[in-house]
């Protein structure tokens, strides 16, 4: 399934220190984006990687993402505007590391597998947008309120205490 956005990057283009990729998601891309997230519409999509290669084929990344969406309220089942803002720490991984768990440390950052000598950024700014999107969204003066208590019924404790008494007057 093409989830509209793909940015590939060899590995080689990534020097120590490191570099920095900006992407911005073209309105075809968007729409095909909100299609697969079932969103009514993305107006903007942007991602900033700083990317530092390390030992083992290993990259890591920093991500701040910025988006411009369009969500359906759960609460009056109405469109709003939303924004998104989220930083991410990443690791591309190789494929081959991550299956022997080689190089898997339950304690870093999330792992993006890939194969070969390619990075796909543009997929991974689509699943860290999909990531950050609440998944109960409302617009910011909409409250969603609890169910109205009904009223208590006579719990079996208190209807069996009731009878026992009507039982020890007879």
């Amino acid at each position: 399934m093409s989830h509209g956005l793909s940015y590939r990057l060899k590995l080689r283009q990534i020097e120590p220190p490191g570099i920095t990729v900006d992407l911005r998601a073209m309105p075809e891309e968007c729409l095909a984006l909100a299609a697969r997230l079932d969103l009514p519409a993305i107006a903007r999509l942007e991602g900033q990687f700083h990317l530092q290669p390390v030992p083992g084929g290993i990259v890591l990344a920093t991500l701040d993402l910025i988006a411009e969406v369009t969500r359906i309220s759960v609460v009056s089942l109405e469109p709003f505007p939303a924004s998104v803002r989220e930083s991410a720490q990443l690791r591309f991984v190789p494929a081959e590391a991550e299956e022997a768990d080689d190089l898997v440390d339950p304690e870093a950052p999330d792992d993006i597998p890939y194969t070969g000598d390619t990075l796909d950024l543009g997929a991974a700014l689509a699943e860290q947008l999909a990531l950050a999107l609440d998944p109960y969204p409302r617009r910011p003066d909409e409250i969603l309120s609890p169910p109205a208590a009904e009223p208590r019924s006579e719990t079996a404790f208190a209807a069996l205490a009731r009878l026992r008494g009507s039982a020890d007057r007879k």
